[in-house]
C-alpha cells in the first residue's frame, strides 16, 4: 500500500498565503412570530508550508540502532538471532541521523559488526516521493565506500544550518491546499410572549492536503504530508422562557451531534529508513439534555441552577504502518514471515506491516455536568457572586505508534471542577466599572501529549489544579 504525496507542490518561497472566502447571511422577520436567520460560507486556501527553520542536527548523538553486538545479545534474550538493536545500553549505536551517515560508510566488516545488513540494505521505494527522482541509490550500506558504482550521498551535518531566517535548503514539498464549506440555520417561533422555540442545525465539510519539507536541506530526510477530509452534523432545540414579570428565566434543551473523518498521514524519516503511513478513520455521534434556571428570588438575591447530561459513542480504525519494515529490520528477521511478525510483536501476519491491530476500536461516554450560581445584590451598584461547575472533556485515542502493540492505545475523559468568587461593582456614577475574581479550577486525567519515540501520545496524565485571581 502507497500513499502518494497528495497534490504535491513546492515552492522557492516558504510562508506564501492565497486564501480567500465569502459568508452570506439572510435575516427573516416581519414582526410576527416567526424570525429566521441563514448563513453560508466558503473558503479556499492554497499556500506554501509554514516558515521553518534548522537549528541543528543531531548525527553526533548515541541511540540504539545498530549498536556494537556485544550489548544486542539477540539469542541471550531468547530471540533465534542477533539483533540490530541495543537492549542492553541503549546508546552503543545512533539515532535516524547517525544511523544514515554509518551507513553510508560502512564496510562489509563495519555491518556485521553491528548486524545492520538489514537495516543498511535494500529499502523499498520512498512511497510518498513517486512524483520525485528515484532514490540515488536504493541500497544504503557501503554507498560512499571506495569501489561502490552507485553515486556518493551527502552525510547529514550541519551544513545545511543557517542563521538566516530567510535562508532555506529545502526543496521537498511545500503545500497546503485547503476547501471548506458550511450552513447554519436559525428558527425562532414564539409560542406566547414569554415562551419561544429555537432551532439551530448546521452542517460543515472539510477537505485538506499538506505536505512540508522540516529538514530544511536538498536531501529526503523529513518531508511530511497528510490528507483529511471531515464533515459534521448538529441539530439544537431549545425552549426559552421568562416567568414572574422576568425574575425567572430558564432555557430547555436538546443536542445531536454526528461526524466522520478520515486522515491520512506519511512521515518517510531520513531517506526512507522509517516510513510511517497512517491511514485512520474517526467516527462520532451524540446527543445531549440540558436545562438552566436564572431565578431573581428577591431584590437582593439570585440563584442560578443548570446540568447537562451527554452521551457520546466514537468508533476509531487504525491502519498505520512501517512501509519499510524498520521493526523487522531491526530484529534481522526481514522480509516478514509469519513467525517473524509474531516475535516482533505485529498483530496480524496477513498485514505483516500494520502497527494497530485489525478492526474498528469503540467508546462509550456518559457525563453528567452540574452548575450553581448565587449572586448578591448589594444596590443597583455592587454585586458579590460565587459559583460551581464541573465539566469534562471526551477521550478518543492515540492515532500514531511507534512499535505495533496488541491493543489500540486510548486515553479516557478529562474531567474538571471549577469555583469561582467574585465581585462586580460600578464606580463614579456609573463612569467606572471594576471587577475582582477568585477562581480555581481542579482537573482529574488531565490530558495532555506526550512524546515517545518518534509518535505523539496523547494520556490521562494525573491531576492538576489552576488558582489565580484577577482585577479589571
Amino acid at each position: 500500500r502507497q500513499f502518494t504525496l497528495p497534490g504535491y507542490e513546492t515552492t522557492d518561497e516558504e510562508g506564501d498565503d492565497d486564501f480567500w472566502n465569502v459568508r452570506l447571511r439572510v435575516d427573516y422577520g416581519n414582526g410576527g412570530p416567526f424570525r429566521a436567520s441563514i448563513t453560508a460560507d466558503y473558503a479556499d486556501q492554497d499556500s506554501g508550508q509554514i516558515p521553518n527553520a534548522v537549528l541543528a542536527t543531531t548525527e553526533f548523538i548515541p541511540g540504539p540502532f545498530a549498536g556494537l553486538n556485544q550489548f544486542n545479545l539477540g539469542p541471550a534474550l531468547g530471540f533465534p538471532i542477533q539483533t540490530g538493536l541495543d537492549v542492553i545500553t541503549g546508546s552503543s549505536g545512533f539515532l535516524f541521523a547517525g544511523l544514515y551517515n554509518f551507513c553510508i560508510n560502512a564496510s562489509p566488516a563495519d555491518l556485521a559488526a553491528r548486524s545492520a545488513a538489514n537495516l543498511c540494505g535494500g529499502r523499498s521505494s520512498v512511497a510518498g516521493f513517486d512524483t520525485l527522482p528515484p532514490l540515488a541509490d536504493p541500497v544504503l550500506g557501503g554507498v560512499n565506500q571506495p569501489g561502490n558504482p552507485a553515486p556518493d550521498l551527502l552525510p547529514i551535518d550541519d551544513r545545511f544550518v543557517t542563521d538566516d531566517i530567510d535562508t532555506s535548503y529545502a526543496t521537498g514539498p511545500s503545500f497546503s491546499n485547503l476547501e471548506t464549506w458550511g450552513v447554519a440555520g436559525t428558527l425562532e417561533y414564539d409560542l406566547s410572549h414569554n415562551l419561544t422555540l429555537k432551532s439551530i442545525t448546521a452542517y460543515r465539510e472539510l477537505h485538506w492536503t499538506a505536505g512540508m519539507d522540516i529538514d530544511g536541506s536538498p536531501m529526503p530526510v523529513l518531508g511530511v504530508s497528510f490528507e483529511m477530509n471531515q464533515w459534521q452534523f448538529s441539530e439544537e432545540l431549545q425552549v426559552l422562557g421568562s416567568f414572574m414579570e422576568d425574575q425567572l428565566n430558564f432555557v430547555l434543551g436538546a443536542y445531536y451531534f454526528e461526524e466522520a473523518g478520515d486522515l491520512h498521514d506519511f512521515v518517510p524519516f531520513i531517506e526512507g529508513l522509517l516510513q510511517v503511513d497512517g491511514p485512520n478513520d474517526l467516527a462520532t455521534t451524540n446527543y445531549a439534555f440540558f436545562g438552566q434556571v436564572d431565578w431573581r428570588v428577591t431584590e437582593w438575591l439570585g440563584l442560578t441552577l443548570g446540568g447537562r447530561y451527554t452521551h457520546e459513542d466514537k468508533e476509531f480504525e487504525g491502519g498505520q504502518s512501517d512501509l519499510n519494515g524498520f521493526n523487522y529490520r531491526l530484529f534481522n528477521c526481514f522480509p516478514p514471515t509469519p513467525l517473524c511478525s509474531a516475535l516482533v510483536g505485529f498483530n496480524d501476519p496477513n498485514e505483516p506491516l500494520r502497527y494497530f491491530i485489525a478492526g474498528v476500536q469503540e467508546k462509550t461516554f456518559n457525563n453528567f455536568s452540574p452548575r450553581a450560581g448565587v449572586q448578591f445584590h448589594v444596590n443597583p451598584d455592587i454585586m458579590f457572586y460565587g459559583s460551581w461547575s464541573r465539566g469534562y472533556k471526551t477521550g478518543g485515542w492515540t492515532t500514531r505508534l511507534s512499535n505495533p502493540l496488541p491493543f489500540a492505545p486510548d486515553f479516557d475523559e478529562e474531567e474538571a471542577e471549577s469555583f469561582e468568587l467574585g465581585l462586580k461593582t460600578y464606580i463614579f456614577s456609573r463612569r467606572g466599572r471594576v471587577n475582582v475574581a477568585l477562581f480555581s479550577t481542579n482537573y482529574d486525567g488531565i490530558q495532555l501529549n506526550f512524546q515517545q519515540g518518534v509518535s505523539p501520545t496523547i494520556q490521562n496524565a494525573g491531576d492538576a489544579r489552576i488558582r489565580g485571581a484577577e482585577i479589571e
